[in-house]
């Protein structure tokens, strides 16, 4: 959990992050 501006979805949160914040950061995987 370092930089979570947009965050839709529980349980695929690395994903979610990626397809929304368009990086390659995942936080929860």
């Amino acid at each position: 959990m370092a930089n979570s501006n947009k965050h839709e979805g529980g349980c695929l949160c690395g994903e979610v992050r990626f397809e929304v914040s368009g990086q390659p950061e995942f936080s929860g995987v």
